[in-house]
C-alpha cells in the first residue's frame, strides 16, 4: 500500500531529487497492485536499471513522504518509459511503534519474573 504518497510528490534517487510523482493509480482490483507514474530527470536514464526498487521514505520520523529508488546493478538493462520497476511496502511508523510496545513489554515481564537461585 503506498499510504501518504500524493501525485506531485518527490522522487529521489540516491537521495537526490531526481522527479516527481506524476500519477497514482488504483488497482483494478483485490490483490492487484498500486501503480505510481512518476515523471524522473534525463540524468537517472544511467541509473535507474530493471532491478532497482521503489519505496517510500519518510523524511525524518513525521516528516514528508517521498518515492525512493535504489540504483540498478551494472550490467542490467536500463529501465525505458513505461518499464515496471519492483517495490518494497512502506514501513508503517503504526506497525513499528505496536512491535516495539510488544517487545518492550514482553522484556518487562522478563525482568517481574523471580529469579530462581539454584546451588550449583
Amino acid at each position: 500500500m503506498w499510504v501518504g504518497l500524493d501525485a506531485g510528490g518527490d522522487v529521489r534517487v540516491g537521495g537526490v531529487h531526481s522527479g516527481t510523482v506524476r500519477n497514482i493509480l488504483l488497482p483494478h482490483g483485490p490483490g492487484a497492485k498500486v501503480t505510481v507514474v512518476m515523471d524522473l530527470d534525463k540524468s537517472t536514464h544511467e541509473i535507474i536499471k530493471q532491478d532497482s526498487v521503489a519505496t517510500i521514505e519518510t523524511e525524518g520520523l513525521l516528516g514528508d513522504q517521498y518515492l525512493a529508488i535504489s540504483f540498478g546493478s551494472a550490467g542490467k538493462a536500463e529501465v525505458r518509459d513505461g518499464d515496471i520497476i519492483a517495490s518494497h511496502p512502506p514501513l508503517e511508523m503504526a506497525d513499528l511503534l505496536q512491535k516495539t510496545s510488544g517487545i518492550l513489554d514482553s522484556g518487562q515481564q522478563a525482568i517481574q519474573k523471580p529469579l530462581k537461585r539454584r546451588r550449583i
